[in-house]
């Protein structure tokens, strides 16, 4: 993106020369990402829609690909449960982020550089919101030393973050979600009981894991459920 808009500085390469023009696309909030989901899949449950905006924190592209995920497992499970999409959905993306840190954590060269995300890759496939907490203390508690790349204890941090965030969804998406509750957290857009502050919470893990920590904090406070400390 930014090679593509200093071309009028005479810089070029072969992906600008593959575009006319791009357009950037912020992330959505909530009332957003339901108009796109509404226009792909007509008669989605609200409930689904804001766990593929929570899951994705309003990224575009990652909201098509949950909604793909929703009705995927939709299809394959009748009668659908809430409590068991969102559990199949956020062992998925723990997974794909797995892969990405690997990735990462591979090109640094340290020895030993994945040991840290070992515990997210083992994680059982009826995981509870109880084991993504306690998986967050533990990465949280694995201390930055002066001999650890700043690079892989940020990957740690974020890490902690993708579970507590996975924690809360699965604690929010169960099949006990009232129609009101899940109505306040819709429209009370901007208390930190809502889904849109969920969403944000998402988005804030690979730019600040520790906004994300506090956001995800208020927003258990404000559902009534423990907060991870120690952070």
């Amino acid at each position: 993106m930014i090679t593509f808009e200093r071309t009028g500085l005479g810089i070029r390469d072969a992906f600008d020369s593959a575009f006319d023009e791009i357009v950037p696309v912020d992330y959505l909030d909530l009332a957003d990402s339901l108009e796109l989901l509404h226009t792909r899949v007509i008669g989605i449950p609200e409930p689904f829609g804001f766990l593929c905006h929570c899951l994705s924190g309003g990224l575009p592209r990652e909201l098509i690909r949950s909604l793909r995920r929703v009705a995927e497992h939709r299809r394959d499970r009748k009668p659908t449960s809430l409590s068991v999409i969102c559990r199949k959905l956020v062992l998925d993306d723990l997974a794909a982020r797995v892969h990405e840190f690997r990735i990462v954590a591979n090109r640094l060269d340290v020895q030993h550089g994945t040991a840290v995300l070992e515990p997210l890759v083992h994680l059982p496939r009826d995981v509870s919101a109880k084991d993504l907490l306690d998986l967050t203390t533990s990465l949280i508690r694995r201390q930055h030393t002066g001999s650890t790349p700043q690079a892989l204890d940020r990957l740690r941090k974020e890490a902690a973050m993708l579970a507590y965030h996975g924690a809360t969804l699965l604690q929010v998406f169960t099949d006990h979600l009232d129609e009101d509750t899940a109505k306040r957290a819709r429209d009370q857009t901007d208390l930190p009981g809502s889904f849109d502050q969920l969403g944000r919470a998402r988005k804030a893990i690979t730019g600040d894991p520790h906004l994300a920590g506090l956001l995800l904090d208020e927003f258990r406070h404000a559902w009534s459920l423990s907060t991870v400390s120690a952070r």
